[in-house]
């Protein structure tokens, strides 16, 4: 089997599983552009390679790659709104919490928005230190602390 038949195969299998985990991740706008990003690695990757164990297990990981680069480059661009919505999904609040809530989401810097916003979409402590470039443990000690301020 030639690697372009290889490839037909695994993106007729896994598009609509690759598409169904950007939706619950990003934007609707988002989802194909972060679609077509990972099978054109993932065909960069198997022009490469001989053997693949496990293709399924390849292709969500090159999506979190792309995802993860996707919010790298999305950076400081967290709205208040956004990070309000993503505390509400962490925390239960009802409206006045919610007021009070975007007023002191406005003293947290960027990245702190950032850990907020990718803890929320279910990332782990691992994942988003990898994306800022610290140690588990520092996200968790970060973490703490933006509960603190928020207190």
């Amino acid at each position: 089997m030639t690697a372009r038949e290889e490839f037909e195969i695994i993106y007729a299998e896994k598009e609509k599983a690759v598409k169904s985990y950007f939706r619950k991740r990003v934007p609707q706008g988002e989802v194909d552009d972060l679609t077509q990003q990972t099978f054109l690695k993932l065909w960069a990757y198997l022009s490469g390679v001989q053997n693949v164990r496990s293709y399924k297990a390849l292709v969500f990981t090159v999506a979190k790659s792309v995802l993860t680069d996707y919010y790298r480059k999305k950076g400081n661009f967290i709205s208040l709104e956004e990070s309000a919505e993503n505390l509400s999904a962490l925390y239960s609040v009802d409206f006045e919490d919610t007021v009070v809530m975007r007023s002191l989401l406005a003293t947290l810097t960027p990245e702190e928005k950032t850990i907020i916003d990718l803890k929320a979409k279910g990332y782990s402590s691992g994942e988003i230190g990898k994306i800022f470039g610290i140690s588990a443990s520092a996200v968790r000690t970060r973490l703490q602390s933006i509960r603190k301020k928020l207190k």
